[in-house]
């Protein structure tokens, strides 16, 4: 992005940093999870026991739907402005960031994993991780099969002092 318009360099920082802090907030709260489960000699839910499952649901939940709404509204707007990526990736970008932000008011009906429309629930966590891996494997493939080949630069011959007096007449 901040080699085809400088002028977009902000839209890559907050791509980035959106992306990356997405990331983190994805697995701080599965470390939480798999902590729990290890300190324990019985069967756990994690998701609804534990010390930190309220915590844990509001980064699996709200938290990270605020964070990847936030991150698919810059890809849109980079690709929207740059055509660094085929139209539809940004036009999808944009419903996606709808989706995932339509999900945000679930934090207040519960945290019940079998309610589809709860903090934990399957809307929230499992429709919306395979929504996320279907659109980032089209947009992969996508980005792989229309990606320019850039034909090297044309290097020049570099002439040295030595070669340069062999030559002189």
């Amino acid at each position: 992005m901040r080699h085809v318009n400088p002028a977009y360099d902000w839209i890559a920082g907050i791509v980035q940093t959106a992306g990356v802090l997405w990331v983190a907030m994805v697995f701080v709260p599965q470390s939480m999870e798999v902590g729990a489960a290890i300190s324990v000699d019985s069967d756990l839910d994690t998701t609804a026991q534990g010390p930190f499952a309220a915590a844990q649901y509001l980064m699996q939940g709200a938290v990270s739907r605020l964070l990847m709404g936030l991150f698919l509204i810059a890809l849109g707007i980079a690709v929207s402005k740059l055509g660094l990526l085929p139209r539809w990736v940004g036009r999808s970008a944009y419903v996606l960031a709808v989706i995932n932000l339509a999900f945000l008011p679930a934090v207040f009906f519960g945290d019940n994993p079998a309610d589809f429309y709860s903090a934990q629930g399957w809307g929230t966590t499992a429709s919306m991780g395979a929504l996320w891996s279907l659109w980032t494997l089209a947009v992969s493939i996508s980005t792989l099969r229309s990606a320019r080949h850039v034909a090297p630069a044309a290097t020049s011959a570099v002439v040295t002092p030595a070669a340069a007096v062999a030559t002189t007449p």
